[in-house]
């Protein structure tokens, strides 16, 4: 019963934005982050492969409530504040974890 309470509640519109064009800030950040070298790692993530790298900031800036924290990790309060950055500031999100 709990599992379906909570998947309608997850598929409800308040939950899933349809994304159907970029607006003004998320075109910035796109922008400023395609200006940047993404051929070389970053310097806060050396271990990730570059162009993953990169591509994971794109889909978090396209789609912020896809953001994944991790399975059995403390990573919630992290990802929780991604969303909102990529939802309200998205070239701030760029700026700080490029």
């Amino acid at each position: 019963m709990n599992r379906i309470i909570l998947t309608i509640l997850l598929t409800s519109p308040f939950f899933i934005q349809a994304q159907t064009s970029l607006n003004t800030d998320q075109q910035e950040a796109m922008q400023l982050l395609n200006r940047m070298d993404s051929s070389n790692a970053s310097e806060y993530w050396p271990l990730v492969e570059p162009a993953a790298f990169y591509n994971n900031v794109k889909k978090n800036i396209l789609y912020p409530e896809k953001i994944y924290q991790g399975h059995v990790t403390n990573f919630c309060g992290y990802a929780a504040m991604s969303v909102i950055l990529c939802r309200q500031q998205p070239q701030n999100y760029v700026r700080c974890i490029v």
